[in-house]
C-alpha cells in the first residue's frame, strides 16, 4: 500500500504474543487519511468484521480534520474527551467480542 499511495511507513514484521508474523501500515497525518484512505475504504468497503470499526474510526477522522480545515486548534476540551473516550468505548466493545476468534 505505501508503494502505491506514497504516503506512510510499513514497520518490519515481529511475532505477536501467540507467535504470528505481524506488519503494521501507519499513516498518521490527518489530511493524508480524510484525502487518500478515507476515499480509499469508501470506493473499496471492507466486508469483515473490521467494517463497523471503520465507521467509527472515519467519523473521528473526519471530526478531528474538520478542526484544522476551520482552522480551530484540537483543545482538550470537555466535550472533545468525551468524544473520543466515547469512540474509544464502542471500539473496545466491538474487540472484546472479537478476543475469543482465532
Amino acid at each position: 500500500m505505501q508503494n502505491t499511495l506514497h504516503i506512510g511507513y510499513v514497520t518490519r514484521p515481529y511475532a505477536t504474543q501467540k507467535g504470528k508474523p505481524v506488519t503494521y501500515y501507519q499513516v498518521s497525518n490527518n489530511k493524508q487519511l480524510v484525502e487518500i484512505v478515507v476515499p480509499l475504504f469508501e470506493l473499496y468497503p471492507l466486508r469483515s468484521k473490521k467494517a463497523k470499526e471503520y465507521l467509527i474510526w472515519k467519523e473521528e477522522v473526519l471530526r478531528k480534520y474538520s478542526y484544522f480545515l476551520n482552522g480551530i486548534p484540537i483543545k482538550a476540551t470537555k466535550e472533545e474527551i468525551e468524544l473520543t473516550q466515547k469512540s474509544i468505548l464502542m471500539l473496545n466493545k466491538l474487540r472484546e467480542y472479537n478476543d475469543f476468534e482465532l
